[in-house]
């Protein structure tokens, strides 16, 4: 019984807030404080933005039949970088044999696959952020804003590298906030470098988010220089795992040439060109830099929240940089970088004072993504 009025208390008291804040109860209103019955709503509007894409019968992707051929051939019993020669990340290479096992060359069943990943991402972010404490409100903005980011091209949709390990990058942004909390009781760094590891056996190209603890922590916070070592081996231990299991295979040195090595070629496949991709995320960016102007004059966020913010800058410049070292680049090589876009729109929508503003700049974002995402069809 007490864990019940518990439950209706806290509902009461999060639906008094709502009222109070707003006025309004529409879209960016509506998902401004996290409800219980908000992630059925959340659902329907993930699903709305989907369906389109997912019915409408699309032509293959040069990276989809890419992840379909390799699967195929992995599944007929040839060998990875040896028979094969590819670059693709050996653990995202083995969801796409899973994959071909299961489903054959069923594109939907790819872009369901996907498309349960983004969700489950969504939420994830989420819960990161309320978790943390990141925000002043306890809100599902985040997981709003990611699902329409991630659902407005085409690309999105692939079952591709960065999507996989972006699972792995989100757990990282967790422990990053644990670890620069004012009052930590441990240290992250192991399981920082660990995760940051494992995302790079799904896409070699994450493991320049390495670079944002490294930075973070010499910035804002009193890391021990053992602890900087330590994420060190814990990033390159899964990789040295991959690699002894390539050596007893008698497969090492084209598990080197084919994949570690493949991070300094200068060979790189662009799907679209550099100033498509920019034109495509002009609009958030955009949102992005006024985010950032606005930090300055907001006085209410304690310094751990200001840390949070400095470390997102640079995930996002990170997510920029990991660019330069992908062999693919397309809409879904931004992906990475999509948290730290997320973090800086909810923290701009959830800053501005004027409502009315606010639901006017929310509709025009996703009318604009998706009238992006419409053109990309073209």
């Amino acid at each position: 019984m007490l864990i019940l009025s518990d439950f209706i208390t806290v509902e009461a008291k999060n639906l008094l807030r709502e009222y109070r804040g707003i006025n309004n109860t529409v879209l960016i209103s509506f998902f401004r404080v996290r409800t219980s019955y908000k992630y059925f709503f959340l659902f329907l509007l993930f699903v709305g933005l989907r369906l389109p894409g997912l019915v409408y019968d699309q032509p293959w992707l040069i990276p989809e039949w890419k992840a379909v051929l390799l699967g195929q051939q992995m599944y007929a019993g040839f060998a990875l970088y040896s028979e094969i020669w590819d670059d693709t990340a050996p653990l995202s290479a083995l969801v796409y044999w899973g994959m071909y096992a299961l489903f054959g060359e069923t594109q939907l069943a790819y872009q369901l696959v996907a498309s349960g990943l983004v969700l489950v991402q969504a939420l994830m972010l989420n819960e990161i952020l309320r978790g943390r404490q990141v925000f002043l409100d306890l809100t599902l903005v985040p997981a709003l804003l990611f699902v329409v980011l991630m659902s407005v091209f085409p690309d999105m949709f692939v079952l591709s590298p960065p999507l996989l390990a972006n699972t792995f990058l989100l757990i990282v942004i967790r422990y990053l906030f644990l670890h620069i909390a004012e009052r930590r009781r441990y240290s992250a760094v192991f399981e920082i470098g660990a995760y940051t590891g494992l995302a790079a056996l799904f896409y070699l190209a994450a493991g320049v988010f390495l670079l944002v603890p490294l930075l973070a922590f010499l910035s804002f916070t009193s890391t021990k220089p053992l602890e900087y070592l330590l994420m060190v081996f814990a990033f390159l231990f899964p990789l040295g795992v991959a690699f002894l299991v390539f050596f007893l295979s008698n497969h090492e040195y084209d598990f080197y040439l084919n994949f570690l090595a493949s991070v300094a070629s200068l060979r790189t496949e662009f799907y679209l060109p550099w100033y498509y991709l920019l034109l495509m995320l002009g609009f958030p960016l955009g949102l992005c830099l006024l985010t950032v102007f606005q930090f300055g004059t907001y006085r209410l966020y304690t310094n751990y929240q200001n840390r949070c913010q400095n470390l997102m800058g640079l995930w996002l410049l990170a997510g920029a940089g990991s660019l330069l070292f992908a062999s693919e680049v397309s809409m879904f090589s931004l992906i990475p970088m999509l948290s730290a876009v997320v973090f800086m729109l909810s923290h701009f929508f959830l800053m501005m004072k004027a409502a009315l503003l606010a639901r006017r700049l929310i509709y025009v974002f996703i009318a604009g993504s998706n009238l992006f995402g419409l053109w990309d069809n073209v």
